[in-house]
């Protein structure tokens, strides 16, 4: 089993709900070393120390392909496209209890790659983001029960 970090399979990373769209999600991901780079970097400096801050996480989503991206109503802009993001459920926690943990580890400055970490949908699921190359990480942490309009959180 490929793995991008210890804790993070490619195919968890790749999957997706949509059969439709799973061989152009292979076919994008298996064309482009830069995309398997940039999951890498985000497993090894976004996703391992949310990890081993939350617990076990149950990954929804992943890389998704711009088609993917599309049907799923996906941001235009969304760092899914890049590698740089995954939606996932923690195991041991609700997702506004990990969300309390990662604000807090983010202004302790322990988490310094993450770019943004998201309760979407009111506790449905966990964003979690890193920045693009050469553009520094936001480290912040919000809220959205619509996905349109974001507070952060305290």
């Amino acid at each position: 089993m490929e793995r991008l970090s210890p804790h993070l399979t490619v195919a968890e990373f790749l999957a997706t709900s949509h059969r439709e769209f799973v061989t152009e999600q292979e076919r994008v991901w298996y064309g482009s070393r830069v995309l398997q780079a940039e999951a890498r970097r985000f497993a090894a400096s976004v996703f391992e120390p949310i990890r081993a801050l939350v617990g076990p996480i149950y990954v929804s989503s992943g890389f998704r392909c711009e088609a993917l991206n599309k049907a799923v109503g996906g941001a235009q802009r969304s760092h899914h496209r890049l590698s740089l993001a995954l939606d996932g459920t923690p195991m041991e926690m609700s997702v506004r209890e990990a969300l309390f943990l990662i604000s807090h580890a983010m202004r302790r400055g322990e988490l310094p790659f993450v770019d943004k970490a998201i309760d979407e949908f009111r506790g449905r699921w966990l964003h979690i983001q890193a920045a693009e190359v050469g553009t520094k990480p936001e480290c912040v942490a919000l809220s959205t029960a619509d996905g349109v309009v974001f507070a952060e959180v305290a």
